[in-house]
């Protein structure tokens, strides 16, 4: 269920982005500044989900804590960039010129296949490992 209402709200979270970007014309995330409220405030909602479901349905159990954080960054990562292009009407592979979209590209040398390949094969793992910690000792 934690992880159903994870991709959910990462959904959710991309359809308000293209809403405030395209139809409302403000940036929530502007890549000219390191820090804005705009900024704080996104990472603020995207904390406070992680939170409240990981209270709500976690296990609070420190390897699946892990796991949980893990897959849910990586997922977000996976995802979120994913579908503000389709909504948007960018091409799939689009990064900003922000600090994570600048490390995800470096790590992955821009390339979206193995973007998505690496981000993927590590959600899985940590999902995967998140029900079955048994696995970590």
């Amino acid at each position: 269920m934690i992880w159903i209402l994870w991709h959910l709200f990462i959904i959710l979270e991309s359809v308000g982005h293209w809403f405030v970007i395209d139809i409302i014309g403000y940036d929530l995330t502007p890549d000219k500044r390191l820090i804005t409220l705009s900024k704080v405030a996104v990472i603020g909602i995207r904390l406070a989900a992680f939170l409240l479901l990981w209270w709500q349905f976690g296990d609070h159990y420190n390897p699946e804590a892990i796991c949980y954080g893990t897959g849910a960054l990586f997922t977000h990562l996976l995802f979120f960039p994913v579908l503000l292009n389709l909504w948007r009407g960018k091409p799939i592979d689009y990064l900003g010129a922000g600090t994570i979209d600048n490390i995800i590209r470096w790590a992955t040398m821009d390339h979206f296949i193995w973007r998505v390949w690496c981000l993927l094969v590590i959600s899985a793992t940590a999902i995967y490992t998140y029900y079955n910690t048994d696995l970590l000792w």
